[in-house]
């Protein structure tokens, strides 16, 4: 396709914003937009200012579909620093500010209290309860027996819903990653390894593994048959106890946004084959028992290299990580993943009426709507004509393929750890370190096609490289290597087909180190030219051991 002009990419504010393709890789659509700009920015101020974050929120702009952010400043937000003041002035400001002073008495506050201990329970017990019935009753609405106004109210209440889903979403990272990154801090100051940190928390979240389990059981009742179901639906009707554990699986699923979170890319029940591979390929891994069995004897080890006074401490710090590991991994899911999808549905249905009266070119140019937008057009077809709404999907499709920059702005100029009070400080330096074994603070993890290993068996297959969940569902076959610049949850129904991962980004903490380490599957993460280096349908080795990946053969398997 032909993009002709090439949009300028500007900085869209003071300071410097940085590319988050893993979110969304370009090309996104105005509603999607509208949720991440505005309660994505919502969520974490008020998460910043209850923890204490000397940072007023993590501040999201799109230049041309393309999604950055940035940390926004306690102070002077809306200037761009050019260079610091002498440290002395620095402390000065950092202890004087009104603005620093609320955060470092909040920072205080979190550090004695650690309030993710009460939100990490009220998760538990009220708001996953009452979301997962909002949820359900807004996925329930009967689609094709509604009228336009009915549609049209309906789709207010779900964009209402996904503003407060999602502000919700973004609130809660500053209580799953906060007591993560105080463990590893600990751990670093008595003197452990944040590898064996990091070793002791693996296979401690229950939301990571159960779907996998789960797809594993059902595979496993249908070796008592002779056939392997070749669609979704010869599946359910294998056996009612079969049927009944596929549906009770899919329950939630199926409306979910599988492959990418925005609208314009399918939910798992639109997808049957997937829907079919998921069980019929399961891999049965590594049992949640036996992984945590590991992460306990490692915990013991490192327990043993701590300081009699401070074993407690040890222990409530890992005790407190392990939590909140698992409300990191099911938060997405019931906050993002599951509205997004039942929002992505009605919407197409409203397109389809749309269609029908004649009043879009295509069902799927309902995606082209921005939110006050989308009410009006289907309760009486008002508002933007079907061929500016087709002029919108062509440029949006164009702008998807456009390599968009890593950076926009200057160069940081960032105050030193020194120059903060030692509350404000012990948080950045949490913040600092979760970021690094999620493969997130910018520098390299590993070397050429050498990165973090995990597993302790080396695998060959067939290597195929894609970019998005989208472009897996489409290439990959069972037991190909996966070659990726990351993986995001968005993967999680594709990567039990894959015999092997490889990324370019990420590092211990990762979604696909996460993932591999749960499904049993040898990855290498972190490898900086797995893109590069590794051509599209090559025979490739990759050992978790070493943390290496070697090219066997070069030639390419037959499409």
């Amino acid at each position: 396709m032909s993009i002709g002009i090439v949009p300028e990419f500007v900085a869209p504010g003071a300071g410097q914003w940085a590319l988050d393709s893993s979110h969304y890789p370009g090309g996104t659509t105005p509603i999607s937009i509208w949720l991440m700009e505005n309660a994505s920015r919502r969520g974490m101020a008020k998460m910043m200012t209850e923890l204490g974050v000397p940072a007023e929120t993590l501040e999201v702009k799109f230049v041309n579909g393309f999604m950055y952010s940035r940390l926004r400043p306690l102070i002077n937000a809306d200037k761009t620093a050019t260079k610091l003041p002498p440290l002395p002035m620095l402390k000065a400001v950092t202890r004087l500010h009104p603005k620093f002073r609320r955060a470092r008495s909040m920072a205080r506050k979190t550090l004695a209290e650690r309030p993710w201990r009460r939100v990490i329970v009220e998760w538990h017990t009220t708001l996953r309860p009452q979301l997962v019935r909002e949820n359900s009753a807004l996925g329930s609405f009967d689609l094709s027996a509604a009228t336009n106004d009915e549609m049209a109210s309906h789709l207010d209440a779900l964009l209402t819903h996904l503003d407060c889903s999602f502000e919700l979403h973004f609130y809660l990272h500053g209580f799953d990653l906060g007591p993560i990154g105080r463990y590893f801090l600990k751990c670093q100051q008595w003197g452990i390894s944040l590898a064996d940190a990091v070793e002791s928390v693996k296979g401690t979240s229950p939301s990571t593994a159960a779907p996998a389990k789960e797809a594993a059981e059902i595979r496993a009742l249908l070796a008592q048959f002779e056939t392997t179901p070749k669609t979704f639906e010869e599946l359910r009707a294998m056996s009612p106890e079969i049927g009944e554990r596929v549906d009770k699986y899919f329950e939630h699923r199926r409306a979910s946004m599988v492959l990418r979170y925005d609208l314009d890319s399918p939910t798992l029940g639109e997808l049957p084959n997937l829907m079919l591979a998921s069980i019929v390929t399961a891999a049965d891994g590594v049992t949640t028992n036996a992984m945590l069995a590991l992460a306990n004897e490692v915990a013991a080890r490192l327990r043993d290299l701590v300081p009699g006074a401070d074993v407690a401490l040890f222990d409530e710090t890992l005790a407190e990580a392990r939590l909140a590991l698992d409300l990191r991994d099911d938060n997405g899911p019931v906050t993002a993943e599951w509205p997004l999808g039942i929002l992505r549905l009605a919407m197409l249905q409203a397109g389809t009426n749309l269609l029908a009266s004649g009043r879009v070119m295509s069902a799927a140019h309902i995606f082209e709507l921005h939110p006050h937008e989308l009410a009006p057009m289907v309760r009486d077809g008002s508002g933007v004509s079907a061929d500016e709404l087709a002029s919108r999907a062509t440029s949006r499709a164009e702008m998807a393929l456009i390599d968009a920059p890593k950076l926009l702005g200057p160069d940081p100029v960032e105050p030193p750890l020194a120059a903060l009070p030692p509350e404000l400080a012990e948080l950045v330096q949490m913040v600092q370190l979760v970021l690094s074994q999620l493969g997130l603070d910018g520098q390299p993890t590993g070397v050429g096609l050498s990165g973090v290993g995990v597993g302790d068996t080396a695998y060959r297959g067939i290597a195929r490289q894609v970019r998005t969940a989208d472009d897996a569902a489409d290439l990959i076959q069972p037991g190909d290597v996966i070659v990726v610049p990351f993986t995001s949850p968005t993967f999680n129904m594709i990567l039990p087909l894959c015999g092997a991962i490889v990324t370019s980004n990420g590092g211990a903490m990762s979604h696909a180190a996460v993932m591999a380490r749960e499904l049993g599957i040898p990855a290498v993460v972190g490898a900086p030219g797995a893109l590069t280096d590794i051509p599209d349908g090559a025979l490739i080795e990759v050992d978790p051991v070493s943390g290496c990946v070697t090219i066997i053969a070069t030639d390419r398997r037959p499409d």
